[in-house]
């Protein structure tokens, strides 16, 4: 890199700062983003989400990752100086790099090809015209040929749920963990503690989308709740990296296999499945409510949390 040159980190944090999509919503829900959009004519999912920018730390953090090392191969492939230069050959010769590099389907679909469909926004939003679909579509035809397909092993713990959360050294961040694995939170949704005033036994649940809805909890873990928020309603106990760093060394100290955090609500599901249709419930019927119980609205989606099973 020549003297006075800004490295590929700082370029791709200039794109992401002029688009202003780092601005993790500006207060607004994803939902509304969405809601923006379409009342202005956008019609398909990539249209809609075309505009939204970064919602989630995790997904902010992927993306510039993603596009840093993006941006730092089309500075050695192709001499390209800035990722707003960038074009469709380099685009198509990165993805080519990735899927040859053997990187599993999941990495490629699920955070790859999120992080082009951004970059090509983030540049038609600064005015510079960009049109990555072709390349992605012929990589994603490529993707699905090469890639390694997904596990389909189980994600849940079974009965070592609550050992990795006993290990946990972080008496908050073990909290969240029982949060998540008791109600089948999502790790954000177990660290964001929302009280409804007036109600006790109750939290608020902010879900993705912007919908909200109410949970029931034990007395036990509302009354904790309540000691830890000091008075305050609407407040954080932990946080996404040190619960994360908690859970691993967890599963670490007791010899189990870490399938990250999402893997205490597949424990979740699992063990609701297993009750409502030892109760004599259908299947279908035992996922519909295992579903909306996760905050999905759809009873199809229960089949990833069981699979392996």
């Amino acid at each position: 890199m020549t003297r006075g040159a800004k490295s590929a980190k700082v370029d791709v944090n200039e794109l992401i700062r002029d688009a202003q999509y780092e601005d993790m919503g500006s207060g607004k829900t994803k939902k509304e983003w969405h809601d923006e959009a379409r009342e202005a004519g956008a019609k398909s999912f990539h249209d809609v989400s075309y505009s939204t920018p970064f919602k989630n730390p995790k997904t902010y953090a992927n993306n510039k990752q993603i596009l840093t090392e993006l941006n730092t191969y089309i500075r050695s492939e192709f001499k390209c100086r800035s990722i707003r230069g960038i074009t469709p050959e380099m685009v198509g010769s990165f993805l080519q790099h990735k899927i040859d590099s053997g990187i599993g389907a999941g990495t490629f679909f699920k955070t790859i090809s999120p992080a082009v469909n951004n970059l090509e926004a983030m540049l038609n939003r600064v005015g510079v015209g960009a049109n990555f679909q072709d390349v992605l579509k012929e990589s994603k035809i490529l993707a699905r040929e090469k890639c390694p397909p997904p596990d389909q092993s189980s994600r849940a713990y079974g009965a070592d749920a609550e050992r990795i959360i006993g290990a946990m050294k972080d008496e908050r961040a073990a909290f969240c963990a029982h949060l998540q694995l008791e109600y089948g939170l999502r790790s954000n949704e177990s660290f964001r503690i929302h009280l409804i005033a007036g109600k006790e036994n109750v939290i608020e649940i902010h879900q993705k989308g912007g919908y909200r809805t109410e949970k029931a909890i034990s007395p036990e873990d509302y009354q904790k709740l309540v000691a830890m928020g000091g008075g305050r309603q609407n407040f954080t106990i932990c946080n996404y990296q040190r619960l994360q760093h908690c859970f691993d060394a967890a599963t670490h100290a007791v010899g189990v296999k870490s399938h990250g955090l999402h893997g205490l609500r597949a424990e979740y599901a699992c063990r609701n499945m297993d009750r409502l249709q030892g109760q004599g419930m259908s299947e279908t019927a035992a996922k519909v409510q295992v579903s909306e119980s996760m905050g999905h609205h759809r009873a199809s989606i229960i089949d990833t949390y069981l699979r392996g099973r």
